[in-house]
């Protein structure tokens, strides 16, 4: 119940931090800070990295980059460790940002290269979200990339790679960036005065940042659009911008953004010649710098002012903010001193951390190839002994492959491996199972005749084929010059195809492959050997009980449809197939049975017959479909009005026949009654009756307590000459006869 209840906190911590994942506060790091915990706790490590992403996203956006540095580096662990490709992805992208705020663009470029090289496996990687496709993630790197270049005026550069994420991003809806892609082709548009151009991109952002609500977004793209109207001299639309734009900014709590707006709309007033106006932006603006200790805006706010109030002749403001100007140029030296020294000092972390993993790397290099083949051994020996053991007794083949691959990666890195099966009735080797540097991947059918084939002729010959130079080596094995092209295994060097062999029987065919050369030593090629053995026997093994299985379950399923055959003949012998009532066989069966009974319990037991009246003239007037219509209603209605009470059959034509068991005469004659008088409320038309315009019934009833000198017929012709006086007293009622036995039986009855 706990554990339940700590996966739903789990669940709704996520979700909340999905949620709030753009929204760069204090509050949302608390919220990641909050899901991480959470998530290590239950030891939930794809939660754990989707945290540590989220948290490094956003300390980046809030200045904290030794933070946001070390949460997306603790991310890139875990992804890495789980083989979770997005969060990879992402957390790449969050460093090159960091370097790109830092400006170390050379490294931000670095990383944002190394999230386009990891995209190269995204297809066959696992994801954190299932949501996104690759080209959400490739137009958020190609966006970054572009950035870079228009940052340093390489705008030429920067609308290649703007272009390129928005061909990505438009098959997505925009997904990856909510139309900034847009802002950014027009910030470069507008560049190279490209101004309708720039126009038809900023239309277009708008209507995806309105669509996906983001807020800074809307603010930027109204500012840019305001600049672009303004370089066209069309003030009245500039100016219905910078209104739009202010309107979102009261929004959003990003004071940077704020001001900058602020800067921009006196600039534009002034051009309106509304300085006074103007004057009050840049007022604004600067309090907004005062609450947040912008000082560098601030001195640019400063500097605006200053040239405001000399061009109205206020000297006394203008020297006011002469002296605020210098002012937050002494608050500003040492911030800078510390963020340059913060900068500093995470550089030479970062650098410090690279230069220790290289130099562990290679001093640990000669002890690893020192002690690796001393490794290999006892690991092998203790590995084909255990693994041995579990392959022979285990008789799912998918669990079999899987153990294989394990086992060969214990003490192997192989960039291929897989197993192929042989069927010798088609000749057919069929690959279940192959991986390629550790993704699963569909590979060809091959027969074995195939003489371009290392596998077909590992098979045929039933020997291993090794080669340490595949490139220069395999003309000497096979007579194909387009083997490698047509294999497509230009980066393979290494190759080792073992047959899987029992008698002489052939099983199949294991194949492992790598990029080096000279892979496999005699230690690896031993083990192989042993593994191949043990593969061989424990898939012969698997295949012959699966087909054994596969025999049990179709002998199941036909004795099942044997079952279900016999129980529909049963029940179409005993069924009448227009009514679905039982027939007169079912009837006699019963009869038989529920004589017997109360001879021996000394019960009574009540044998109906009835018909409906003047059937023949019924089926004569509205046709024999009618007719079998009358009778199934008739046969179904009175079914479900007796209920469990009585036996209800079909006699033959349209006669029916009732037995009650166990009950008295007046109960009998009383539920015969509500019969007759339940088919007569019906009021089925019946023109040709002569008795009422509707369908009626007559019944006769015998009731006895029956001995074994009496017998079943005669209680049967004795309803049946009840039926005949009810008949001859006008129809459409009960005749009931009574047979007694003895004094008490009559008392009884």
């Amino acid at each position: 119940m706990e554990d339940t209840k700590k996966r739903q906190a789990v669940k709704e911590a996520l979700e909340l931090l999905e949620e709030n994942r753009y929204i760069y506060s204090e509050e949302t790091i608390r919220m990641g800070q909050d899901a991480y915990n959470l998530c290590r706790e239950m030891d939930y490590k794809e939660g754990m990295a989707f945290s540590l992403h989220v948290l490094g996203r956003v300390s980046c956006y809030l200045n904290d980059y030794q933070n946001a540095m070390s949460y997306s580096f603790d991310a890139i662990n875990l992804a890495q460790e789980l083989n979770i490709c997005d969060l990879q992805v992402l957390a790449y992208i969050n460093i090159g940002s960091i370097f790109f705020d830092m400006d170390d663009f050379e490294k931000s470029l670095d990383y944002y290269n190394t999230s386009l090289r990891i995209m190269d496996i995204f297809q066959h990687s696992r994801n954190y979200s299932g949501e996104y496709q690759d080209k959400y993630y490739l137009a958020k790197i190609y966006t970054n990339i572009g950035e870079v270049y228009r940052l340093h005026d390489l705008y030429q550069e920067a609308a290649r790679y703007y272009e390129i994420a928005y061909r990505y991003d438009k098959e997505d809806e925009f997904q990856a960036t909510f139309g900034v892609i847009q802002i950014n082709l027009g910030h470069v548009a507008c560049y190279l005065e490209q101004y309708e151009k720039a126009l038809e991109y900023l239309k277009e952002a708008l209507r995806y940042l309105k669509a996906y609500q983001y807020t800074i977004g809307l603010v930027e793209a109204y500012a840019l659009l305001a600049m672009v109207y303004r370089k066209m001299h069309d003030y009245t639309l500039a100016e219905d911008s910078f209104n739009h734009a202010m309107s979102y900014s009261s929004e959003i709590e990003y004071a940077y953004t704020k001001v900058d707006l602020y800067i921009q709309y006196a600039e534009f007033l002034e051009e309106m010649n509304c300085n006074q106006e103007a004057v009050e932006k840049l007022l604004t603006a600067y309090h907004l710098c005062e609450e947040s200790s912008l000082y560098s805006q601030s001195m640019e706010v400063c500097r605006c002012l200053i040239r405001f109030y000399e061009k109205m002749n206020r000297d006394k403001d203008a020297f006011h903010y002469y002296r605020l100007y210098f002012e937050n140029q002494r608050k500003q030296e040492p911030v800078k001193k510390i963020n340059k020294t913060k900068r500093f000092e995470m550089k030479l972390k970062f650098d410090k951390l690279e230069l220790e993993k290289r130099d562990i790397l290679e001093k640990s290099e000669q002890f690893r190839k020192e002690t690796k083949e001393l490794s290999e051994t006892i690991r092998n020996i203790a590995a084909i002994s255990e693994m041995g053991s579990k392959l022979t007794t285990s008789s799912e083949l998918p669990t079999i492959y899987q153990m294989l691959w394990n086992a060969i990666s214990e003490f192997m890195d192989p960039n291929a491996f897989g197993i192929g099966l042989f069927e010798e009735e088609s000749g057919i080797i069929s690959y279940p199972f192959y991986m390629e540097n550790n993704i699963p991947i569909k590979f060809r059918n091959t027969s074995i005749q195939e003489e371009s084939s290392m596998a077909a002729k590992c098979l045929r010959e039933k020997h291993i084929i090794i080669l340490d130079d595949l490139q220069n080596e395999y003309l000497s094995y096979l007579n194909d010059e387009d083997y490698i092209s047509k294999s497509n295994c230009y980066e393979i060097n290494s190759v080792l195809f073992c047959p899987l062999v029992i008698d002489q029987q052939r099983i199949g065919v294991m194949t492992i492959q790598s990029y080096e050369k000279n892979y496999f030593t005699i230690h690896r090629i031993e083990a192989i050997k042993a593994y191949a053995s043990y593969a061989a026997i424990a898939i012969n093994h698997a295949i012959k009980s699966r087909r054994l299985i596969d025999e049990v379950e179709k002998r199941k399923y036909l004795q099942a449809q044997l079952e279900s055959s016999n129980e529909q003949l049963s029940y179409l012998s005993e069924h009448d197939a227009l009514t679905g009532l039982p027939n007169k066989r079912k009837f006699d069966l019963v009869m038989s049975q529920s004589w017997e009974r109360a001879v021996i319990r000394k019960e009574s037991l009540a044998v109906v017959i009835f018909d409906i009246d003047f059937f023949k003239q019924y089926n004569d007037y509205y046709g024999h479909m009618e007719g079998d219509r009358c009778l199934y209603i008739i046969g179904n209605m009175i079914k479900k009005t007796g209920g469990h009470d009585f036996f209800l059959s079909r006699f033959g034509g349209d006669e029916f026949v009732i037995i009650f068991s166990g009950q008295a005469s007046h109960i009998v004659y009383e539920k015969c009654e509500a019969i007759r008088r339940v088919v007569e409320e019906k009021a089925i038309p019946h023109q040709k009756s002569f008795i009422k315009p509707i369908v009626t019934i007559t019944m006769g009833v015998y009731i006895t307590i029956p001995s074994e000198d009496d017998s079943i017929q005669d209680c049967i012709s004795e309803a049946d000459h009840a039926l005949y006086k009810a008949k001859e007293k006008g129809r459409n009622c009960v005749e009931m006869s009574v047979g007694l036995s003895s004094k008490e039986a009559e008392n009884e009855i």
